[in-house]
């Protein structure tokens, strides 16, 4: 999933607000982990994730998730 773009779009106080990350490269001691740690605040659910996969262009979105979780997900 290196150079995955996401884009995370959720409610918080009401409005909804979008926060985007791009899956870096990796390292040690912390340094750019593979694993994104995405804070949302209040929000009680992701309305949507949405996920541009390196290489192939694939756009996969998913929605209605669950905060507090963590999640596998592999291009489809």
């Amino acid at each position: 999933a290196i150079g995955a773009r996401l884009r995370v779009d959720f409610r918080h106080d009401g409005r909804l607000r979008s926060t985007h990350r791009v899956v870096g490269g990796g390292g040690s001691y912390g340094a750019n982990p593979l694993r994104q740690w995405i804070g949302l605040g209040g929000a009680t659910r992701v309305e949507k994730l949405e996920i541009r996969w390196p290489g192939s262009g694939t756009v996969q979105v998913l929605g209605g998730l669950e905060v507090d979780r963590a999640l596998v997900i592999v291009e489809e």
